[in-house]
C-alpha cells in the first residue's frame, strides 16, 4: 500500500478535526462549549534533517481549528524553551477554563528513548542519546499539564517522524527505538 502524500494526510487530518468539532460542544455543558483551546506546533527546521512539511501542516492545522471556533496558538521551528513555555501555557489555559476543550498537535522530529516520548526543538544538537532527554521536550510534561487542568476533553496528536534524524554517525543505545517515518500514539 503507498503512503498517503502530505497534501492527503493535513487534508484527512483537517477532514477529522472538523468532524470532532461538533463532538467537542457536546463533551462539556452549552454554556462552555466556546472553550475551545489548541496548541499547535510545526518544528521543521533542524540543522541537522530538516522536513518540509511541519510547518505547512501546523498552519494548516490552525486554520482548520480557528474555523471550529478554537483560541489557536501556532509555534513555527520553536526551540526548546519556547515549546516548554507554550506546553504549560497550554495546560494553564485549560485549567483556568477547566470545561474547556483542548487539541494538541505536533509535527517534527521525535524519539523514544527508555519507553519516554521526546519531542525534538529545532534548536537540538543531539550527539549521543542522552542528550535527548537534556535536549528534547518529554511529551510527559504535556500529559501532566493536562492532568492537571481536569477538563472533560483533550485530543494529543503527534505527528512525528520518528526515523533516526542523525545520520548514521550517530550509534543509538538499544534502549533507542527508531520506526521508519511513524506516526505514534503515546
Amino acid at each position: 500500500m503507498k503512503p498517503p502524500r502530505p497534501a492527503q494526510k493535513v487534508t484527512a487530518l483537517c477532514t477529522c478535526l472538523a468532524l470532532l468539532a461538533p463532538l467537542s460542544a457536546s463533551a462539556v455543558a452549552p454554556e462552555a462549549a466556546a472553550g475551545r483551546i489548541a496548541l499547535v506546533i510545526g518544528n521543521g527546521a533542524y540543522v541537522a534533517s530538516p522536513l518540509v512539511n511541519p510547518a505547512r501542516d501546523a498552519r494548516a492545522v490552525a486554520e482548520r481549528l480557528r474555523d471550529a471556533g478554537f483560541r489557536v496558538t501556532l509555534k513555527v521551528d520553536a526551540p526548546r524553551r519556547e515549546l516548554q513555555e507554550a506546553i504549560r501555557g497550554f495546560g494553564d489555559a485549560l485549567a483556568r477554563d477547566n470545561r474547556a476543550v483542548g487539541v494538541f498537535y505536533y509535527a517534527g522530529h521525535g524519539v523514544q528513548l527508555n519507553w519516554r516520548n521526546f519531542m525534538l526543538p529545532v534548536d537540538v544538537r543531539i550527539t549521543r542519546p542522552s542528550d535527548i532527554a537534556a535536549q528534547g521536550v518529554d511529551v510527559g510534561l504535556l500529559l501532566e499539564s493536562l492532568g492537571r487542568a481536569r477538563n472533560p476533553l483533550n485530543l494529543v496528536i503527534l505527528d512525528a517522524c520518528r526515523n533516526n534524524p542523525f545520520g548514521s554517525d550517530f550509534r543509538t543505545a538499544s534502549h533507542l527505538k527508531r520506526d521508519s517515518h511513524a506516526t505514534d500514539r503515546v
